[in-house]
């Protein structure tokens, strides 16, 4: 252990953590709120409060935007202007989707955000950022989820997790023809 810092969370969890690009500030979710941290975990820059919450955040390329997602009945994407400057935090767009939103994940060229719909079975929508249209959506063989997504650098494919005969299953798919590839299994019942 490097360094840690505690939370108060209203829900006593961190549910997504996300590294601004440049990486001085880690966003943490933590359902009701976003809290922004310095670098070295040594200070809380921001405490940011969205209206719907936030259980799933992403930063965008430049760090001048966030994606937040917020789970169980909330079929929304919104994306947050950021001022860094004067710690503001100011609605600028919901995207209206077809399912609960869990997951969420810029892609590192900025052009896509993947988000995973979905609690019980690992769906993955790939959102085009220019005109926030779907532009493809992955129903894997996948149920629980793990509601974290991850792009490759060159952002040409999308990494999860989810279970499948009672094993935690780690995929990658590719965000182009979507095929998926196992990278690896572990048992849940020891």
């Amino acid at each position: 252990l490097i360094r840690e810092i505690k939370l108060e969370t209203q829900t006593g969890t961190a549910y997504t953590l996300s590294w601004s690009r440049d990486g001085e500030t880690l966003a943490v979710a933590s359902g009701g709120k976003i809290t922004l941290i310095s670098a070295d975990l040594s200070e809380i820059r921001a405490v940011l409060n969205p209206d719907d919450g936030a259980l799933g955040v992403t930063w965008n390329l430049d760090g001048t935007q966030f994606a937040t997602v917020n789970g169980f009945r909330n079929p929304m994407i919104t994306l947050w202007d950021w001022e860094a400057a004067s710690d503001q935090l100011t609605s600028a767009r919901q995207i209206q989707t077809d399912a609960d939103q869990y997951g969420v994940s810029w892609s590192s060229n900025g052009k896509m955000l993947a988000t995973l719909a979905g609690d019980a079975k690992s769906v993955i929508q790939i959102w085009d950022t220019s005109i926030w249209e779907t532009i493809n959506t992955f129903d894997l063989p996948y149920t629980k989820p793990r509601r974290a997504l991850q792009w490759s650098l060159d952002s040409s494919m999308i990494y999860g997790a989810g279970e499948a005969n009672e094993k935690v299953v780690f995929f990658a798919v590719n965000v182009k023809d979507g095929t998926v590839k196992e990278l690896g299994k572990f048992s849940l019942v020891e």
